[in-house]
């Protein structure tokens, strides 16, 4: 039985560690998610680097959505208030 494992803008930003991550998704052991929210957070800071581009941005992404077309979150906004952590830390919403 695969778990599911939420992945936030930090663990998608830096390409070795999404790539590692995904990767292990792939293998089976266990199943991203992550909500539009991150995935719009992601882009831009994305895009700012050099070698990325907002084109290399939009690759990525869609590479990704692509490999994971069951990835995305939705319905979760109602928990968001239940939340403990800082706002700014309830990157889900």
């Amino acid at each position: 039985m695969r778990f599911p494992v939420f992945l936030d803008t930090c663990a998608l930003y830096p390409a070795l560690v999404a790539d590692v991550l995904l990767r292990v998704a792939e293998a089976g052991a266990y199943t991203p998610h992550w909500s539009p929210q991150v995935l719009t957070e992601l882009r831009p800071n994305l895009a700012k680097i050099d070698t990325v581009g907002d084109a290399g941005a939009g690759a990525r992404l869609d590479a990704m959505s692509s490999a994971f077309p069951r990835a995305a979150v939705t319905r979760y906004e109602g928990l968001i208030e239940a939340m403990t952590c800082s706002p700014e830390a309830r990157c889900v919403g």
